[in-house]
């Protein structure tokens, strides 16, 4: 049985970090700051650290696709094409 003063399950920590399909850059990357700074504050089992290591991953990974994503669009623009 856990208390409050438990460290939350693993599976808890990494669903409140949790991507949706539509989420934007900011979004993506305000969830990435709040993974970093849960790391940081440390206290966490190693699940728990590699189950949030692996959402900032992920999370990582959805802002650079979006940013890359941005970037060819810049790029089409620049070009004059659509």
């Amino acid at each position: 049985m856990t208390s409050a003063t438990d460290p939350e399950p693993a599976d808890t920590l990494q669903a409140a970090f949790a991507l949706g399909d539509d989420d934007g850059f900011e979004a993506v990357y305000s969830r990435l700051d709040a993974v970093a700074k849960r790391l940081e504050e440390g206290g966490l089992t190693l699940d728990q650290t590699l189950a949030l290591y692996e959402q900032g991953i992920a999370l990582s990974r959805r802002a650079q696709a979006l940013l890359d994503a941005a970037e060819q669009s810049i790029e089409v623009l620049r070009q004059g094409g659509e």
